[in-house]
């Protein structure tokens, strides 16, 4: 009985004691889909995260590949509509591209996700995210 007890105890010791990091795409995508809100949002060092943004969810969906921007009640535009993007992560886990659009990740955790994209007429646009 003792020798049961103890491969028990071992089993369980072995079995706690090793936590599988989440891969990147797990953390982006929670291994099927997860909500983001804006944390900040910068053009060329100046803050644009305005009260129609701060409502807004995003949804990145492992499975299909797809970015979903559903857009808050509080809309920046009275024609604004929600938006559905393809994205992909590098295999280096260092470019996120959305919708044709390269951006440089700068840090992604479960909790936070920080990219940046000089793409857009040459301005620099910094976004962090944050889990919902």
């Amino acid at each position: 009985m003792k020798k049961i007890t103890l491969l028990f105890s071992l089993f369980i010791a072995c079995s706690c004691g090793k936590d599988d990091a989440a891969t990147p795409i797990d953390q982006l995508t929670n291994g099927g889909s997860k909500a983001w809100v804006l944390g900040e949002y910068i053009i060329n060092e100046k803050s644009i995260l305005t009260d129609c943004l701060k409502d807004d969810k995003f949804f990145f969906a492992k499975t299909t590949g797809e970015f979903s921007w559903k857009k808050g009640t509080v809309k920046c535009a009275p024609t604004e509509k929600d938006e559905l993007f393809k994205f992909s992560l590098s295999a280096d886990n260092k470019v996120l591209n959305v919708g044709g659009n390269n951006w440089q990740v700068l840090s992604l955790t479960a909790d936070v996700l920080e990219i940046k994209t000089d793409v857009f007429s040459g301005s620099i646009h910094k976004i962090t995210y944050k889990k919902l």
